[in-house]
């Protein structure tokens, strides 16, 4: 397995026939976009197999939230958290979402929270429940009920943007991918820039084409 950085760069080595310099015309930021979407693919395409195994481990990043806010009204306490992908229609990227053990998840609502406590029965219920959801500041934030003193939260998930998570750094942490999903995206990654023929340089020198032959 390898970092972001060294992703970036056999992917430059792919698309410059193994010549890279520093001033090899690919931007990073664009790699690695297509790295982080090819990554997605794939794991979308595991997941809908009949007989698909388990995510790897691999995959997975381990995200240790602080409490961003306490809606007294609303009895919710909010963390940020960045967005994670879409597996399948009903599958997303949450794998634990619970007690900084490691040991006690949350339950998951899929169902509007007010709308639930509505209901005498999930009134009586004491388990802590939470969902994951847009503010109106357009940010995702996962929110957690029936535990107003909760400042702390253990989230393990696939991001879509690994980077994002705090703290990764991507020339010394590794990149959530396995060994076989990293050859796979590798190779996707290389031959979508290729085919659209985006910044692929130009290898001929002018002295070559300047003493180039002519057809007569």
């Amino acid at each position: 397995m390898s970092t972001l950085a060294q992703i970036v760069d056999r992917i430059k080595s792919n698309l410059t026939g193994g010549i890279t310099t520093d001033e090899t015309r690919f931007e990073d930021a664009l790699i690695e976009s297509k790295i982080h979407n090819h990554r997605a693919a794939y794991l979308s395409a595991i997941s809908r197999q009949p007989t698909r195994d388990r995510i790897n481990d691999a995959f997975l990043q381990v995200y240790h939230v602080d409490l961003l806010e306490y809606d007294v009204e609303c009895d919710v306490v909010k963390f940020a958290c960045p967005t994670v992908i879409q597996l399948d229609e009903r599958h997303d990227g949450f794998f634990y979402v619970g007690h900084i053990n490691g040991l006690k998840p949350f339950i998951r609502l899929r169902t509007n929270y007010q709308a639930l406590s509505m209901h005498s029965l999930f009134k009586k219920e004491k388990e802590i429940v939470w969902d994951y959801r847009a503010d109106y500041d357009g940010q995702w934030y996962i929110n957690v009920y029936r535990n107003p003193k909760l400042t702390k939260l253990l989230v393990m998930a696939v991001f879509n943007d690994p980077t994002v998570v705090p703290n990764y750094r991507k020339d010394v942490d590794q990149y959530p991918l396995d060994g076989v999903a990293e050859h796979e995206v590798v190779d996707a990654v290389s031959k979508d820039l290729l085919g659209k023929n985006i910044g692929i340089p130009d290898m001929v020198s002018d002295s070559a084409e300047v003493n180039a032959p002519t057809r007569k």
